[in-house]
This record gives C-alpha cells, sequence and structure tokens, in this order.
C-alpha cells in the first residue's frame, strides 16, 4: 500500500507540474580491488567464472550478483557498474552464465538459470568479504535470470533489481502467449549470431581500440578461460565507440 501510494504522489506531482527531488549519487568511499577468473563451483561440477571487485579493505560487505551471457570483459562498458558499487561499498560478483566465455558447460539459454543462480547467490554469501546479504542486479538476460534465481529461493538472496527484463518466456519474450516471435528471436540471434551455435568453429577474437560506428564491435575473453566455445566474438551493432576503460 505504501508503495502504491509514493507510486500515485509521484504521478500527481509530475501531472502538477512540480519538481520531482531525486537523491544525489551517493559519491566514491573507497579503492576497489579486481580479483579476475574467480572459480563459482555448480552443484553438477561445472565451473562458472567471474571476475570480483570489492573494496580494498578487508571487511564484510554486501555482494551483488549479476551474471551475464554477454562477457564480463565487454567493451566499452562492462566495468561502469561494477566499479560505481564496488566504490561504494559493495561487493560485485561479475559472472559469465553457463556455456559463454569463461564458464563451463553447454549454453543453452535460460535452461540452467535457476539452479546456477541459486548457486552463485549462496557461493556469494559464503565468502569472506560476504556479509552474507546478497542481491542481484542486471539488465535484459540479465535481469531475467534473476526472476529464474529468485524462484528457487535462495536462503540469503535479499532483494533483486531486473531492468527490462520479462518475468516469462511464455508470455512476452521468447513466445508471445505461445505464439513464436520470429521479430524478436531472429534480432537477438542476429545480434549474437554465435550464441546459438555451440559447434561453432569459429575462435579466432578480434580486438580493436580503434573508434567505429554503427559497425560491428567484437568482445572476446582473456586467455585462461577454458571453455572450448568461449573464444567466439559476439556481434554488436551501432556502438559508438570503443575505448580501454582500464
Amino acid at each position: 500500500m505504501r508503495h502504491e501510494i509514493a507510486v500515485l504522489l509521484c504521478m500527481a506531482a509530475s501531472a502538477s507540474g512540480a519538481p520531482v527531488a531525486f537523491r544525489k549519487i551517493y559519491p566514491p568511499t573507497n579503492d576497489v580491488a579486481v580479483d579476475h577468473h574467480v572459480a563459482i563451483p555448480m552443484r553438477d561440477g561445472a565451473i562458472l567464472y567471474a571476475d570480483v571487485y570489492r573494496p580494498v579493505k578487508i571487511d564484510k560487505y554486501p555482494v551483488l550478483v549479476s551474471r551475464t551471457p554477454y562477457s564480463t570483459q565487454r567493451s566499452p562498458n562492462a566495468y561502469e557498474e561494477p566499479l560505481f558499487f564496488a566504490s561504494r561499498g559493495y561487493v560485485f560478483v561479475f559472472q559469465d552464465v553457463r556455456g559463454r566465455h569463461e564458464s563451463e558447460g553447454k549454453w543453452e539459454p535460460f535452461r540452467n538459470d535457476i539452479e546456477d543462480g541459486y548457486d552463485s547467490v549462496e557461493w556469494a554469501a559464503r565468502q569472506s568479504w560476504s556479509n552474507g546479504k546478497v542481491g542481484m542486479q542486471g539488465h535484459s538476460y540479465g535481469g531475467h535470470v534473476q526472476w529464474r534465481a529468485a524462484m528457487a529461493k535462495p536462503p540469503h538472496l535479499v532483494t533483486i533489481f531486473p531492468m527490462v527484463a520479462s518475468t516469462s518466456l511464455y508470455h512476452n519474450w521468447v513466445t508471445l502467449n505461445g505464439a513464436w516471435r520470429l521479430a524478436f528471436n531472429f534480432g537477438w540471434a542476429s545480434g549474437d549470431s554465435s550464441a546459438f551455435n555451440p559447434n561453432s568453429t569459429n575462435n579466432t577474437p578480434a580486438a580493436t581500440n580503434a573508434p567505429i560506428s554503427c559497425q560491428k564491435m567484437y568482445g572476446t575473453t582473456r586467455p585462461g578461460g577454458n571453455n572450448p566455445h568461449t573464444a567466439r566474438p559476439m556481434v554488436r551493432s551501432c556502438v559508438a565507440a570503443s575505448s580501454a576503460v582500464v
């Protein structure tokens, strides 16, 4: 009820032309350390890999888990959210989902995200830098995996923040109440053509720091990933520029 009242008050203020005051962005409070290629074991033995962004000071912090099929090294914006939160007192666990990039296993969209989400959250809660409170954050596929993890009710999951993410693959994503969404699925598959081809033999990573405009940009994995399919390039279009962030 309180939430509904707050929403109605905001709508009323907007309708009346009254300015809406938003809280200013909380400034950074600490330096950040990054642990690359951290192994997170799943219940079936598969190892998923993550980059862990954390405050330098040894302590226990709240944790945010973000799971993506689009690579934790996707340039130019892969580092923005992890660094934002980690520099403000959170640990940010940024993980490649099963079968994608550095993580082991077979890439089957959505199939393992309930169990893998649960296991990832509970792993994060057990770490020495965790205070036992774990949230999830992400958008699109990274938002939908939060709904799926929450279905399993991980004991240490206290909140999720899915953005632009469907709550039902059947009703409004892969199908529309059962009708195959050709336009969306064709666009998604062509936008990341390697995502639906686990037998791809294109293992030539491509990388560039040159500015590009409305062309293809390839995000690649770092050396050390032990999934035989991780070096496949991810195609993205209409990217304003590609630049080194760190």
